[in-house]
């Protein structure tokens, strides 16, 4: 296996990758709207903490679980692909260096201030684009030794990286090992006046599954034509029983280790009570197994251009996934904000005025004691989802047609 070449035919999109990212996507602002929406969420409890949850609070949160590393692992697939379509030379890896500066800089700037609407509140908050954004940096570099270097290199991290669990716990400060904090542990240390900055994206496993996913992409390829859907198969339930058997060992993959609860809903939430901060080798296997299983199963269907947007073939579902998913960023930064607006508003409708708004204290700022529960939660995630979808269909259609706008592929 070598570098992606420079023939890849007139394919632009695979449907079937957009339509997963456009899955998660959807089920991303799900857990999002909880944020901002849900009474328990906005006074920062925990909803997989099984002391304090529900049932239905810890699969709302769980289901949102498979979002993450999914769109990590895509990511690293897209850049093969349109590596295979453009070229992998000089020019491609210092574009992917120069688009995780510009993620790294949206996470600071427009989507931190999308999150809490106020320039003042106190936490800079380092997420999940930050570690995309850090992850194609690096993959700006290691596109150039092959895909077999970034396939063992990926695996090597998301298998071994839990063995840094064994390093004593660093000061949760810039006076412990930096470096350490940075890829492994995560961050929150004050900044001076106030402010506070919070890593809880720690770099190196989601490096990991960015590589491996980049590495996937090869079996897109004519190579592999006829044995992708198996192989894709075999992968994801490979990973999903080594999760169960490596899971009910208890030794190794995660720091949380799961133990008989009151009755059998509770164990079964305690064995899937898996860590995300960073991701577990456990967590991750339990997300992207079933995560390739499903892609393995969706059709094979590409588009070409956009002449023909959507298919006729399958139904609307199918096609509004893959809309989202042809548009991630774009969509990423406007569920933030019309996301956190709809929190705003039904905030207000419970008699909170404006001003009350500000509480350091709370997510997002939100007045203490406001919220609702999770039945208005999913209406407002629902409301969100069909604002989104003409906005994101616009979008696609004027990021296809405008190739001569090359900020547009930043976004």
């Amino acid at each position: 296996m070598s570098s992606p070449g420079t023939k890849w035919g007139s394919l632009q999109r695979i449907d079937s990758i957009d339509v997963i990212r456009g899955l998660v996507m959807v089920i991303m602002a799900l857990d999002h709207v909880r944020d901002w929406v849900h009474a328990p969420s906005i006074m920062f409890q925990d909803p997989t903490d099984l002391a304090t949850t529900t049932p239905w609070l810890f699969f709302t949160r769980f289901v949102t679980h498979f979002c993450a590393p999914t769109f990590v692992f895509l990511s690293g697939t897209s850049i093969f692909l349109s590596m295979m379509r453009r070229g992998a030379d000089r020019t491609a890896r210092l574009f992917l260096l120069k688009r995780g500066l510009w993620l790294i800089l949206l996470e600071l700037t427009v989507i931190t201030f999308g999150w809490f609407f106020m320039p003042s509140y106190p936490v800079i908050v380092l997420q999940v684009i930050w570690a995309i954004g850090v992850s194609m940096i690096v993959l700006s570099l290691t596109t150039s030794w092959g895909v077999r270097a970034n396939l063992v290199i990926g695996l090597a991290i998301i298998f071994g990286h839990n063995l840094l669990d064994l390093i004593p716990s660093q000061p949760n400060d810039f006076s412990g090992n930096l470096f350490l904090n940075v890829v492994h542990d995560g961050l929150f240390t004050p900044l001076g006046g106030g402010h506070f900055l919070a890593l809880v994206y720690p770099v190196l496993p989601w490096i990991g599954i960015m590589m491996t996913g980049y590495a996937f992409g090869i079996l897109f390829t004519d190579r592999y034509a006829t044995s992708r859907r198996q192989i894709m198969r075999r992968i994801g339930i490979g990973a999903i029983v080594a999760f169960v058997v490596v899971r009910a060992l208890n030794l190794y993959g995660d720091p949380l280790l799961w133990s008989m609860q009151k009755d059998w809903i509770f164990t079964v939430m305690s064995f899937l009570r898996c860590e995300k901060y960073p991701p577990s080798l456990l967590y991750t296997l339990m997300t992207l197994g079933p995560t390739l299983l499903l892609l393995s199963l969706l059709p094979e269907t590409y588009t070409k251009s956009y002449a023909k947007p959507y298919s006729t073939t399958y139904a609307k579902p199918y096609n509004v996934l893959r809309t989202f998913g042809r548009v991630p960023m774009f969509y990423y930064i406007l569920h933030i904000y019309l996301g956190h607006a709809i929190g705003v508003v039904l905030i207000m409708m419970q008699g909170y005025p404006l001003s009350a708004f500000g509480d350091p204290n709370t997510f997002s700022g939100a007045p203490k004691g406001s919220g609702y529960g999770l039945a208005v939660t999913y209406a407002a995630w629902i409301a969100l989802v069909v604002l989104l979808y003409p906005l994101c269909t616009w979008y696609d259609g004027v990021k296809t047609r405008r190739k001569d706008i090359a900020l547009l592929r930043y976004l």
